[in-house]
């Protein structure tokens, strides 16, 4: 799985949720942050703004948990698109608190359609 955020503070909020994320200690879950092919030159390759979550399918709402809470905590205004193995994506805007309560239920939903 796959959560890339979108805007002017991407790699500043990504690099952010990352650490949060590492502080959880959610068990079972292998995260790792993307970074691009290093440029000539360069003294390294460059963070992206997308982490990566390798994870057993019910973990899923444990780390969609986990985002809500940085949701709430953090209210950054991004664009931050979740992509699941089989190609299967959700994108959300996080000013729309609406759709921040239904969060964990809709990602779950539109990422694995045959689970209830």
């Amino acid at each position: 799985m796959e959560i890339e955020f979108i805007g002017e503070r991407a790699d500043e909020l990504s690099a952010d949720f990352f650490r949060w994320l590492r502080n959880e200690s959610l068990p079972g879950i292998v995260l790792e942050r993307k970074n691009a092919l290093p440029k000539p030159g360069a003294m390294g390759p460059e963070w992206l703004p997308i982490i990566t979550a390798a994870l057993a399918s019910p973990l899923v709402l444990d780390l969609v948990k986990s985002f809500e809470g940085w949701l709430f905590s953090r209210k950054p205004r991004i664009k931050v698109i979740w992509r699941g193995e089989d190609g299967a994506v959700f994108e959300m805007e996080t000013d729309d608190i609406g759709q921040i309560k239904k969060l964990p239920h809709s990602i779950h939903k539109k990422l694995f359609p045959n689970q209830s």
